[in-house]
């Protein structure tokens, strides 16, 4: 790649270069051959690439945040009451407990993003409440990754400030709390898939082969 890009940039007339970046080279020829120029050249090109695809990779992650939402959803509406609220012997909860803090923490994120205050984490007492909460949040969250998704699109440099549950003030880039919201969702939906295996047998597919294979 760089030698091609070598090729192509060795040959730039210095009327093309931008402006003070070698001005102090001698300019008596009309054409460069100078292995500065090529990198120069070749890291701005290389640069691009890698932001292009920084931000498909972070697009594709959001969208396989919201297909293994669903796969969650599908299977954990499949319980009853009982198996809803389990409190597994081991201490890691119920799936009621984790799908709870699950959906508090994606809203929280979603609207800090939105410069909004997340609010105290809502209660989800069994699982007649968790279908209609999961119908709602459906409509509300995939609306904002939406919304996410067009920030980094137009604003890949965009810098969220927030307030943490502690009172901390932070300020970060918008594609890093995309990716923690990814990231968060993927380790506790492993631990829901766990618990539904251990309660029914069987575990929720949520690998993300599988998402793109669909």
């Amino acid at each position: 790649m760089f030698f091609n890009c070598f090729l192509i940039v060795s040959r730039i007339p210095y009327r093309d270069l931008p402006g003070g970046v070698f001005s102090s080279l001698d300019k008596s020829s009309h054409f460069l051959t100078d292995s500065l120029v090529a990198m120069y050249y070749c890291s701005k090109m290389a640069l691009c690439t890698w932001q292009d695809q920084g931000r498909n990779m972070t697009e594709s992650l959001l969208d396989y945040d919201i297909w293994a939402h669903d796969q969650v959803k599908n299977r954990a509406t499949q319980l009853n009451d009982e198996e809803f609220n389990r409190e597994l012997a081991d201490g890691t909860g119920s799936v009621r407990g984790k799908l709870q803090h699950l959906l508090w923490a994606e809203e929280m994120w979603v609207r800090r993003i939105q410069g909004e205050n997340p609010g105290p984490e809502l209660p989800i007492p069994d699982i007649h409440s968790a279908i209609p909460f999961y119908e709602n949040w459906d409509t509300t969250r995939n609306g904002h990754l939406t919304r996410i998704r067009s920030e980094l699109l137009g604003n890949p440099g965009k810098t969220v400030s927030y307030e943490n549950t502690k009172g901390e003030q932070y300020s970060q880039p918008l594609w890093q709390i995309a990716l923690h919201v990814v990231n968060h969702g993927t380790f506790h939906r492993g631990q829901i898939s766990s618990m539904v295996r251990r309660i029914t047998g069987q575990p929720i597919p949520l690998d993300l082969v599988l998402f793109h294979r669909n």
